[in-house]
């Protein structure tokens, strides 16, 4: 009964309490997101984070590594449930996607898909999300079973609660068929073969109203439809775009953008430094 119950959760409630275990594990862990990850994160709430400081808001970490509060406010066109966040490469967009799908943990019988044009390429998120879901630093939950072996290409995460974690190879994709899925989270996006990668799949989504995520570097022509998609061609989906090396204060190198500003084409730099789609 509680598995049919779970399934059938109100959108509403469902997102609410993944919110509220989302915040759970930033603060256990003593993590302040960045704005790109606040504002896509926002949006598959149905809500938009505005840059309008509010001493209520939410927390963000500022490229300066500052920390601030701001404000969020309803989306008009109401929750996003496909989302892309593109970015220049080292901008926590891996670690931002693990942190939202460990929001799935906290509701009984879930299962969330990541999906790579390798195994490997779902490591740092299925990393991330062992780490805020199981380790003593994050919540410290019980694993009914976990294996995380990419080079056999067995990944995945059970937890006690019934909700699944698993890790899936694009020269697979026949394993992602004909199942109910909560959310598929797209792996470095731009190396998979184009927007079929979601297309011939999404049927999965529907009957538990799931979400698409796609935390990718715009590195390749295809990348453009979800940027497209995101900025009013469709309401279900949202883009966060042109995310800057500048974003993430700890990994950001001014030298090394410097010197690859003479050392790569300008649309390659574009790409990797300022998180542009390039016009290929």
């Amino acid at each position: 009964t509680s598995k049919v119950a779970s399934q059938q959760l109100n959108p509403d409630l469902r997102d609410a309490a993944m919110a509220a275990f989302r915040e759970g594990i930033c603060e256990k862990m003593e993590i302040i997101p960045f704005w790109h990850q606040r504002a896509w994160w926002a949006t598959t709430e149905g809500l938009i984070l505005l840059d309008v400081e509010d001493p209520q808001g939410t927390l963000v970490r500022l490229a300066d590594g500052s920390v601030h509060r701001y404000m969020l406010a309803p989306r008009p066109e109401g929750r996003a449930r496909f989302v892309s966040d593109l970015g220049a490469f080292k901008v926590g967009k891996s670690f931002g996607s693990g942190l939202w799908a460990a929001g799935f943990g906290c509701l009984p019988s879930r299962r969330i898909s990541l999906v790579g044009l390798e195994y490997d390429i779902c490591e740092p998120e299925f990393n991330y999300i062992i780490e805020f879901l199981l380790s003593e630093r994050g919540m410290n939950m019980k694993a009914k079973s976990v294996t995380n072996r990419p080079r056999s290409g067995d990944m995945f995460l059970e937890l006690e609660n019934g909700t699944r974690y698993e890790a899936r190879s694009w020269e697979r994709k026949d394993s992602l068929k004909g199942k109910e899925i909560d959310a598929y989270v797209y792996c470095e996006a731009y190396q998979l073969p184009g927007i079929e990668c979601f297309t011939g799949f999404s049927q999965n989504l529907r009957a538990r109203r799931g979400f698409a995520v796609f935390p990718t570097t715009p590195d390749r022509p295809w990348v453009k439809e979800l940027h497209e998609l995101g900025h009013g061609k469709d309401p279900e989906f949202a883009c966060v775009c042109a995310v800057p090396a500048e974003s993430n204060p700890f990994t950001f190198d001014a030298k090394a953008k410097e010197r690859d500003r003479s050392l790569m084409t300008r649309e390659k730099y574009a790409i990797h430094y300022e998180g542009k789609l390039g016009d290929f």
